[in-house]
Formats: C-alpha cells, structure tokens, sequence
C-alpha cells in the first residue's frame, strides 16, 4: 500500500497522542508514589525515620548528627523550638532547614516559625511567656517594685513642682495688677517660673518614655532603673535642684528688699515641696539596692536582634541567636582591618551545635557551670580580661560562669579556695585551666 501524505499525518498525531498519554501517564505514577512514600514516611517510628532518608551533599547538611539524635530520643519533657526571624532572610533558610530536620525526626517536638514584622500578636505571647519563665523571680519581682516606687516619686516631683509654678505664676499676675512698676519682684518670680517650667517639661517627657518602655515587649528594666536613679539623684542630690531650689525660695522668703507679696510666694512654695524630698530618698535607695538579673538582660539582648531560636522545655527558656549559629571559617580568620574581606569570609554552620547545647541545658535540672581557673592571678574576664568573648558564649549557651584565681594577684603566693567543690554532686561542672600567656594583641580563637 502507498503511503500517502495524508496518511502521514495521522500517523504523526496518532505518535504525538500516544507520546502525551505516556507522559501524562507517567506523571500521575510519579505523584502516586511520591504520595505514598510519604504516607509511608509519616507511619514510620521516629527512631528509624533518619535511617530512610539519604543525604546526598558532601558535607551531610541535612543530616542530624549521632550526637543530637541521642539527645532529642532521650527527652522526656514536652520540648518546643519557636524560629523568630523575617521570611526571605539570608541566614533563615539555613536554620528552616535545621528546625525541619528536627521535626523529621520527632514529630512530638512542636516546631514553628515567626516573622517579627507580621506575627505581632503571637510575638508579644513569646515573649509574656519568657519574661515569666526566665531569671529570679524574686530579684524580678523587687526591681520591679522598685521601679515602681521610683516612678511614684517622680509623679509626686511633678505633682509638687506644678503646684509651685503655678502659686509663682499667680504672684506675678497679682504682683503685675498691684504693682506695676516692681521690675524687681517680677524678675525674681519669671525667674523661678521659667526654671521650673523646663524642669516639669522635662519631668514629663521622661515619665511617659519610661512607662512606654515599661509596657513594651521584655521590658529594658536595667535601663530604666538607671535612668529613673539617675534622675532621682539630680533631684535629690546634696546639690541636687530641689535642694537649691529650696535654698533659693527660703534666701527670697527672708529677703526685706522684695515686696512681700514675693516673699509670700517663696514661704508657699517651700511649704508645697514640703515632703518630697522625703518620698524621694527611700525611693533612691531602693533602685539603688535593686538587682539586675543578668540572665534576663542577656536574653534581651539576644531578642534584640531580631533573628533568633527559642527553645522551650516547661519554665526553663534558652535563646540562640541567628548570629551565633554562623561562624567565619577558622581556616580563613586571618587578621585583617579590611571590613569588606572580613564579611565575603567563608563561614561554618553551627546551628546544630548550638540548638542542640540549649536543648541538652533546658533538659536540666540547675544549670550546667564553667569554672575558668587563673593559674597567674590575670583577669580572666571583664577589663582587661582574656576570656570575654568565650565567657559571653558560655553564659548564652546556658552555662553558669564562674572564675576561679588560684592566687590572690599577680605573682602572688597566697592561694585562694575555688568556687566550687571538686567532689560537688549539685550539678555538671566543667573546668577549664586557661594557659598563663596568649601573648600581646593576641585574640582567643585567632590562628597564627
């Protein structure tokens, strides 16, 4: 039979049909198996789920490690991981990765993310429920208290100063109808009148900045007791304003050169600031007694960033920031003042390393101490200290730090007793002997 062209044709859709029917066909069986595998998947034990899945990158990024699969199947404890960071973020979708592979391997892990800038509500929750759960509650509970005391005297600062402006305000209008020629009198009220009215509008300002920090989201108490004493103390002060202040009104009250109405005026006004003074040194000396608690402050200080990890475990809080999950590649830090080079250095993930310490110190019962021995008497941490940046990630992994200087000063030979027992049976402590000399300039942690 001649093949003609017409015949041609038909035999190239009929081809094409069959082609798109295998396809099609194919793909259905593809999304067939996919979910079944996945059905499959999700009634799996959890134990064995990591052993069904293969890592194919080099570096086995999606791999959990032994070490963390031992701990998260050792809990037994509800254990939740909340990822606060902004979506579409260059550090997040590293440690989205992680918080899945958590998941993966144990579903009973609650696991879930927040973006700052649009999960307001259940932001404000999170951190309720920290600020609740983290640090002394009692040292909490008397800053607080005395933060609050510190605020009332503020508020009975403002009350009595506009009770004075306004008893001078009034003397100056009667003063001004009765006698207009009296430039003298008239200075010495406009005077006291224009200091205490940049005194309240100060007074004022401060006071609402201070409640609204107050009633933000984990509160910055340490800043505000500082800024609440520091006013207090100009207020109160051996030279403070309101003793000036006084002293000023009793020199016009006593002065026979000001017409008495004036010095009328002063004998009021010093009856009115009677008695504030007196509200204002308890209240100082309560901030002043008033602890900060520094495991509160460092979990600000890791919320302030905007990009962190909490982990959760009935009222024990630990949090990791986004920051120090990354870590410049120790094989690439050489010193350089070259800002640009520094931020195009390769980095390492740590993110593991760091979810999984906050999950094994929220597992515990009191927290995990680092005893950091000083052999020659040379600050370990604080100024000048050698140790700041390791101690810092210490106190932000959970651990409790503490120093011990074998010798009372530099050189010395009296030997002092360590900070904790060897044979304490009250919790993991972890000691660590830091050698006598790093050398000068030299950074913990930097290659040579």
């Amino acid at each position: 039979m001649a093949v003609t062209p017409a015949s041609q044709g038909k035999r190239r859709v009929l081809y094409g049909f069959n082609v798109a029917v295998a396809i099609t066909v194919a793909f259905l069986l593809l999304l067939l198996v996919n979910w079944f595998a996945v059905w499959a998947f999700s009634r799996v034990p959890a134990e064995v789920r990591p052993w069904l899945r293969y890592d194919l990158t080099a570096t086995r990024d999606h791999t959990l490690s032994p070490q963390t699969r031992r701990v998260l199947s050792q809990l037994d404890a509800p254990l939740e991981l909340i990822g606060v960071f902004p979506e579409g973020a260059a550090e997040s979708r590293a440690v989205t990765d992680l918080l899945d592979e958590y998941r993966r391997f144990d579903p009973r892990l609650s696991v879930r993310t927040l973006d700052p800038r649009g999960d307001v509500a259940e932001l404000r929750e999170l951190y309720d429920a920290m600020t609740a759960d983290v640090g002394d509650a009692s040292a909490a509970e008397k800053l607080d208290e005395a933060i609050a005391g510190g605020l009332t005297a503020l508020d009975a600062v403002i009350e009595a100063l506009g009770e004075v402006f306004a008893t001078l305000e009034t003397a100056a209008g009667e003063l001004d109808a009765t006698n207009p020629g009296e430039s003298g009198g008239l200075q010495v009220l406009d005077g006291y009148a224009g200091a205490l009215a940049g005194w309240l509008s100060g007074y004022e300002s401060k006071r609402e900045v201070l409640r609204r920090l107050l009633d933000s989201p984990l509160p910055p108490t340490s800043a505000v007791r500082a800024d609440l004493l520091q006013s207090l103390q100009e207020l109160d002060a051996e030279r403070g304003r309101l003793p000036q202040l006084q002293n000023q009104l009793r020199s016009s009250a006593r002065d026979r050169l000001l017409p008495p109405a004036v010095r009328d005026a002063a004998l009021r006004a010093l009856r009115q600031l009677d008695g504030v003074l007196a509200t204002l040194r308890p209240a100082r000396e309560a901030l002043s007694l008033a602890r900060v608690d520094p495991e509160y402050e460092r979990l600000r200080s890791v919320v302030q960033s905007a990009a962190f990890v909490v982990v959760r475990s009935g009222e024990r809080v630990r949090v990791v920031s986004l920051e120090d999950m990354f870590d410049v590649d120790a094989a690439y830090a050489e010193p350089s003042d070259d800002s640009t080079a520094a931020e195009l250095l390769p980095t390492r993930f740590l993110g593991e390393e760091r979810l999984t310490g906050a999950i094994v110190s929220v597992g515990l019962p009191s927290p995990p101490r680092l005893v950091l021995v000083s052999l020659d008497g040379e600050p370990v941490v604080g100024r000048p200290g050698r140790y700041n940046v390791v101690a810092e990630r210490a106190r932000a992994s959970g651990f409790a730090l503490l120093v011990w200087s074998v010798v009372a000063e530099p050189g010395g030979s009296t030997l002092l007793p360590p900070p904790v027992a060897v044979d304490d049976d009250a919790g993991p402590v972890v000691w660590v002997v830091v050698p006598r000399d790093l050398g000068p300039r030299r950074r913990v942690g930097t290659p040579r």
